[in-house]
Parts: C-alpha cells; sequence; structure tokens
C-alpha cells in the first residue's frame, strides 16, 4: 500500500476473503483491504471455494490485463513483449493444490495456468472495495487515473 496516497487508503473497507490452504485442504477466511483475486472470482472455478464469481469476467477479454506505462519504465528485467499493449502474466491468490509452492496465474491471453510462487516476473491485479460515500473524478486525469475528491 506504499504507493496509496492517504485519501485512497482512508477510503479502503475491509472485506472477508477466502482463501483455500492446500496443505489443509481447508478454506481459511482473513480480512483485507487489498487482495489478490482468486481463480473462483475470475471464473475459472465454480465451487464457490474461494469467493464469488465476478460479472466483470464474463467478457473473457477482462482476463487480459496489460502492465501500466509505470510498470514497464520502472522494471529490472523486460523481455521483448513487455509492453503497455499486449496482455500480461498476473498472480492468483488460489493454490496449485498438488504443490504446495505453487500458485496458480492468469497468461498473457487470459487463460489459466500455475507456476512456483516465487517467480518475480509477473504481474499484480489487486482488489480492493472502496468506501460507498466517497467522489471520485468524473474524468481521468493525464495519465488516465480517476482521482478521489
Amino acid at each position: 500500500m506504499t504507493g496509496f496516497s492517504d485519501a485512497f487508503k482512508a477510503a479502503l473497507t475491509e472485506a472477508d476473503i477466502k482463501t483455500h490452504n492446500a496443505k489443509t485442504d481447508e478454506t481459511e477466511t482473513t480480512k483485507a483491504r487489498v487482495w489478490l483475486l482468486s481463480a473462483t472470482e475470475v471464473g475459472f472455478d465454480a465451487d464457490g471455494t474461494e469467493g464469488t464469481f465476478l460479472p466483470l469476467f464474463d467478457d473473457f477479454r477482462m482476463k487480459v490485463a496489460a502492465p501500466t506505462p509505470e510498470a514497464v519504465e520502472t522494471a529490472s528485467w523486460t523481455p521483448g513483449d513487455f509492453n503497455t499493449t499486449a496482455g500480461w502474466y498476473w498472480w492468483l491468490r488460489s493454490p496449485y493444490a498438488s504443490y504446495s509452492h505453487v500458485v496458480r496465474h492468469v497468461v498473457a491471453a487470459g487463460t489459466e495456468s500455475y507456476i512456483s510462487a516465487y517467480r518475480g516476473l509477473y504481474g499484480l491485479r489487486p482488489a480492493l472495495l472502496l468506501k460507498s460515500d466517497i467522489s471520485v473524478s468524473e474524468t481521468p486525469d493525464e495519465r488516465g487515473v480517476y482521482i478521489i475528491e
């Protein structure tokens, strides 16, 4: 949350987040103000173990996420296809049940896969809830960002 403004942090609200523990085969609930999406929430699992499907992902194209200009500019490692106009890999919070060190993620084309959690070249697509009484700018600024007023 280091990069968030004080106004943005104040607008965040806490939520109960369900995560499957692959080691115990149980679902754990934690409280968070910012979290990674689950395989259930983006539509890869229909069992409801890790939350509820988010209708935003009815459109398959919403699973494809490109890096921000800041991510591309500051990346220490940049493969040739790492740019703001192409999809990139992003982490889910869902484990891959067969191995405790493996986590599921979304690949550049918007489909699901899994890989060792220590891999540092994937992006984050955090989820959060904002308080309902905040005021947000009607149009984005020059960077395409909507501002909490």
